[in-house]
């Protein structure tokens, strides 16, 4: 009984530890744009943009901070005109003005804007999803940004493209052979892209809306198109002619040679009998004088960026020299 009592006070006091107090209090932390737009608002050389809500999260003590990244730049902090960083757990629309937009001198872009969550007492902190806010200072300001990424990748590629400097809300994306099309649309509006599987050098593209002119939200002429990025597809090598079997004799000469295919630089590595060969490291290897010991299976292994490839196995037999079997009978001319 005594064993009960204790096992229960000691779980208690785990429980305790851990109560609801303790957990989580800086989530949720997610943030809105007031009114229609909740993830984004637009504005072209005005205000028309929106407070931006966030959550209440649990528990108490939590205190705020706002940061911004212009374009895709890295985030700074959001403070008043007196250094001081902005602390309300909402940031109204006056702060955006004052606080965002005119120290940045109004520039055109796209301007990510997220909260941290902190509370020192649960040791918490929790980074919200940025809300975008679009903007550009007039019609001839906009701009379809410009897209990032890995430009050379292993077949089959997979990774993440990503749009930033956009003045508007992204309508879709488009992917092409080359930079010249025929471009096929792929329905995705946001900055990034996912791709895998990616097996042929391919292009992407996005499209923003123009929040200047044209039809808000939909597909027109003066819509505008980001910065083309193609991406280069590579492969291990690929070997064409692999080394062949032979049979020799002893101190006869063996030379095994390899040719391969690959856009990326080759080195090369013979083995014997699945072990290394010192020194072995070029398209073919050589023996100037094979004894017996120089009989086995040769194979080589060809390596670039992209991985290895071994080749097919030569088998090489050593043969002795063949033995006189008769002796030449003396002759007296």
């Amino acid at each position: 009984m005594n064993k009960i009592l204790q096992i229960l006070i000691c779980f208690l006091l785990i429980f305790s530890a851990f109560s609801p107090e303790s957990f989580a209090q800086c989530t949720p932390n997610t943030l809105a744009f007031n009114g229609s737009q909740p993830i984004y608002n637009s504005a072209c050389g005005n205000n028309s943009y929106q407070v931006i809500n966030g959550s209440t999260p649990t528990g108490s003590g939590n205190t705020f901070s706002w940061q911004v990244s212009l374009s895709g730049g890295a985030y700074t902090a959001v403070v008043n005109g007196s250094n001081v960083p902005i602390s309300t757990s909402d940031l109204p629309k006056n702060d955006i003005t004052n606080f965002i937009l005119t120290p940045a001198g109004n520039a055109s872009g796209d301007y990510r804007i997220r909260r941290i969550v902190n509370n020192s007492s649960a040791a918490c902190s929790s980074t919200s999803v940025p809300v975008f806010l679009y903007y550009a200072q007039n019609a001839s300001t906009t701009s379809g940004g410009n897209v990032t990424g890995n430009p050379t990748n292993c077949s089959p590629a997979s990774g993440l493209l990503t749009l930033a400097g956009n003045t508007g809300p992204v309508l879709r994306w488009e992917s092409a052979p080359n930079n010249l099309g025929p471009w096929t649309p792929i329905n995705n509006t946001t900055n990034t892209l996912s791709y895998s599987s990616l097996n042929t050098a391919t292009c992407y593209r996005a499209l923003s809306d123009n929040i200047c002119t044209g039809t808000a939200g939909s597909i027109d002429p003066a819509d505008k198109y980001s910065s083309i990025f193609c991406i280069t597809i590579n492969s291990a090598p690929l070997i064409t002619t692999a080394p062949q079997s032979q049979s020799m004799c002893l101190g006869s000469a063996l030379n095994l040679s390899v040719t391969a295919t690959s856009v990326l630089i080759p080195s090369y590595q013979w083995r014997k009998n699945g072990v290394d060969i010192f020194g072995a490291t070029s398209s073919t290897y050589s023996v100037a004088s094979v004894s017996n010991a120089d009989a086995g299976s040769y194979d080589v292994i060809v390596t670039n960026a992209c991985g290895p490839v071994t080749s097919a196995t030569a088998i090489v037999t050593v043969n002795p020299i063949p033995a006189a079997t008769a002796t030449p009978a003396s002759q007296t001319i």
